[in-house]
């Protein structure tokens, strides 16, 4: 970690180096702070389990199509030899 990691700056007051990210090879980003504000924080319900649930069963089918359609391939190959 950087010595001006995970430290808070004021942008018309930026440390010695420069603004995040304004150094040479610098991977830093600046994060916007609003200290009036609450955190942010989504909101999660019944359909976002679902659509989590309809995606991984999604992704399973076509794994299984993939898997039947290599398999068959391979089989056909082996056949021909």
């Amino acid at each position: 970690m950087s010595a001006t990691g995970d430290k808070i700056f004021f942008w018309d007051d930026p440390p010695e180096r420069g603004h995040p990210g304004d150094a040479h090879n610098c991977r830093c980003f600046a994060e916007p702070m609003l200290v009036d504000e609450p955190e942010w924080r989504p909101t999660i319900d019944g359909s976002y389990g679902r659509a989590i649930d309809r995606a991984i069963l999604e992704g399973a089918f076509d794994a299984a199509v993939d898997f039947v359609s290599d398999f068959v391939s391979s089989v056909d190959d082996l056949w021909r030899c």
